[in-house]
């Protein structure tokens, strides 16, 4: 059986959590901004490795 979840419980399981308050609160939330940022290029950066590979030069001999 399953059960409904609602949509906003969903979506706070997947939200990153707000910084706390304090001085080094804004420094927190901009590291793990830049931080989501480069994971997503990296990302990116290794799926066209991959896709390179593929597709090289001796891709269509086997």
């Amino acid at each position: 059986m399953m059960h409904k979840t609602p949509r906003r419980a969903v979506e706070d399981l997947f939200r990153v959590p707000d910084a706390d308050r304090g001085s080094n609160a804004e420094k927190l939330q901009n590291l793990r901004k830049r931080l989501q940022l480069r994971k997503r290029e990296l990302r990116v950066e290794e799926r066209q490795q991959r896709l390179d590979k593929r597709t090289g030069p001796f891709a269509s001999l086997s």
